[in-house]
């Protein structure tokens, strides 16, 4: 079966392409809500998810979580590995492992666990309000205008246009 090419245009005069073998008639297009963003950046769980970060970093910095401080041993390794290969990987490992505590050594810094908690949320905060709500994102192609304003209903701020076949 023979693809057609469909084409949309948002209210800015971008063009929305989709190219398939299905059949739609309307397309759904929505901004971003930046009320909607910033109450996700300054979601209450980020609080524990932001801890738990923290925490993890902090023992890899001081360079006693397994993720730094483990290289398989010889033994752990597939009869088919030569000696040089077991050696090779196990200095990649070692490698790894010292890239993986200057990370979390420079994600941490000498942020307590309270100031890197704030920190991480000042920079969702920040995202948020430079992040971009004029353009228009593609949320689905749709056959029939009922599933076009189904789609619609779960974004604000969404907008329905026909789809017009090449």
């Amino acid at each position: 079966m023979a693809k057609t090419a469909y084409f949309a245009i948002d209210p800015n005069g971008k063009t929305h392409t989709r190219n398939t073998e299905r059949s739609y008639s309307h397309t759904v297009v929505y901004r971003q809500d930046k009320a909607e963003k910033l109450a996700f950046a300054m979601h209450k769980d980020w609080h524990k998810t932001d801890g738990r970060n923290y925490d993890y970093d902090a023992l890899c910095a001081a360079g006693t979580h397994a993720h730094v401080t483990t290289v398989t041993p010889a033994s752990g390794f597939h009869a088919s590995y030569t000696a040089e290969q077991i050696a090779a990987r196990q200095e990649a490992q070692r490698e790894e492992n010292a890239d993986r505590i200057a990370k979390a050594k420079a994600s941490i810094g000498t942020m307590t666990r309270a100031e890197f908690i704030a920190d991480q949320q000042a920079r969702r905060v920040a995202s948020a309000e430079k992040a971009d709500y004029t353009t228009y994102f593609n949320a689905g192609w749709c056959g029939r205008l009922d599933l076009a304003q189904k789609l619609a209903a779960k974004f604000a701020g969404s907008t329905i246009l026909p789809a017009s076949a090449r």
